[in-house]
C-alpha cells in the first residue's frame, strides 16, 4: 500500500473516531431539546414526551414569560439552574421572612415557603438550614411520602450589633443546622421574639432558608437588607427507579458505565467507569484523552502520549502503548 493511501486511511480512521466521540457525548435524545436558556438538559431529563425517562424528569422550558427562557421542574415554580449527570439537580428556593413595622405590626409580604417533590430528594450532604436575625426562631419540618418525619431548627439572638461578626454563623445574628436524609418535602417557618421591637432599629426582619453548602456567607449588613434577596441555590438528589442495583435485572446504564446505589432516597444512578466520560444513560461513556487536559499535560517532562491509542507521524501507523 502506498504512503498516500496509508495517510488517507489514517485520516478516515481519525474522522470516524471523532464522529463517534461527538455522538457519544450528545446530551439529549435525537430530536429533543438539549438547552433551555443557559441550562443544558441531559437525558434522562427532557422537555417533551419521548425525550425524558419518565414524568419525574420533565423539564418545562418557559420561553413565554422569560427571555432568555428559564427551565422549571415538571409543572411547578421550581426553577432549575443546572442539571448534573452525576445525580444532582440545582434549583433556586425562596426564603422565609418575618418583617415588622416599628409598632410590631407584621409586614403584608411576610412569607413561609415550602418545597414539595414527588420523587427527588433534598440533599442532606449538599445543603444546610440557616436562620438570620437578632430575635429569630427558625424552624424546618421534613416529610417523606406525605408523612411527617421531624422538626429541626436554630435560634439566633443579639441585642446590638456589637457582637455580630462577619462570616460567622454560630447563633449571634446567624445560626445554622444540618438537615435530615430522605426528605421529599420541607416547610420553613420563622418567628420573631416580640416582633423585632427590641432590635427594630437595626434588624426589622427574621429569615430562614435552605441553601447549598458553600453558597452563603453571613455578613452583618444582611440583618437590614436580606429581605431584598429572592432566593438561594439548593441541591436535589435524583435517581432512576425505586430499586437498588442488585434487585433489578436490567438497568439503564450504557457502555463503559456501572450501576451505583444512591445514598439519599430510592433507586440507582449510572456512573462512567474510571477514565471515561459522557452520558451513561444515553450513548454510554468514552475514554478520556488526558493529554487534552492542560493540568495533566503540563506535568509531562516530554510529549504526552495517550496510553490506549496513539498515532506516530513518523511511521504513519497506529500503535497501542
Amino acid at each position: 500500500m502506498s504512503r498516500d493511501k496509508v495517510v488517507l486511511l489514517l485520516q478516515l480512521v481519525l474522522v470516524a473516531i471523532e464522529v463517534l466521540l461527538v455522538s457519544s457525548q450528545t446530551v439529549a435524545r435525537e430530536g429533543c431539546q438539549d438547552q433551555c436558556g443557559s441550562v443544558s438538559i441531559p437525558y434522562p431529563f427532557g422537555t417533551k414526551v419521548g425525550c425524558y425517562y419518565d414524568d419525574d424528569f420533565l423539564i418545562t422550558c418557559d420561553d413565554t414569560h422569560y427571555d432568555p427562557p428559564k427551565p422549571f421542574l415538571r409543572v411547578s415554580d421550581i426553577e432549575v439552574t443546572n442539571i448534573s449527570i452525576d445525580g444532582k439537580l440545582y434549583i433556586t428556593q425562596k426564603i422565609a421572612m418575618a418583617c415588622f413595622y416599628e409598632s410590631g405590626k407584621p409586614w403584608e409580604y411576610n412569607f413561609s415557603p415550602y418545597l414539595s417533590l414527588k420523587k427527588f430528594y433534598i440533599s442532606d450532604t449538599d445543603n444546610k438550614f440557616i436562620g438570620v436575625g437578632c430575635a429569630t426562631n427558625a424552624q424546618i419540618r421534613g416529610f417523606h411520602g406525605g408523612r411527617y418525619q421531624y422538626t429541626g431548627g436554630c435560634i439566633s439572638k443579639c441585642e446590638s450589633m456589637d457582637f455580630v461578626s462577619n462570616y460567622s454563623c454560630s447563633g449571634i445574628g446567624c445560626c445554622q443546622t444540618p438537615i435530615a436524609k430522605g426528605m421529599t418535602y420541607f416547610d420553613i417557618n420563622v418567628n420573631s421574639d416580640k416582633n423585632q421591637t427590641e432590635v427594630w432599629d437595626f434588624n426589622v426582619c427574621s429569615y430562614a432558608f435552605l441553601v447549598q453548602e458553600g453558597k452563603f456567607n453571613f455578613t452583618s449588613d444582611m440583618l437590614s437588607d436580606l429581605w431584598n434577596t429572592s432566593g438561594f441555590p439548593v441541591v436535589l438528589d435524583w435517581s432512576i427507579g425505586n430499586q437498588k442495583c442488585s434487585m433489578i435485572q436490567k438497568n439503564e446504564c450504557k457502555v463503559n458505565s456501572k450501576c451505583v446505589d444512591v445514598q439519599n432516597g430510592l433507586g440507582y444512578r449510572c456512573k462512567c467507569n474510571e477514565g471515561y466520560e459522557g452520558n451513561p444513560y444515553l450513548n454510554g461513556c468514552t475514554d478520556i484523552n488526558e493529554c487534552e487536559n492542560p493540568e495533566i499535560a503540563k506535568k509531562c517532562k516530554q510529549k504526552c502520549i495517550r496510553e490506549k491509542f496513539t498515532i506516530s507521524p513518523s511511521t504513519l501507523v497506529a500503535r497501542p502503548t
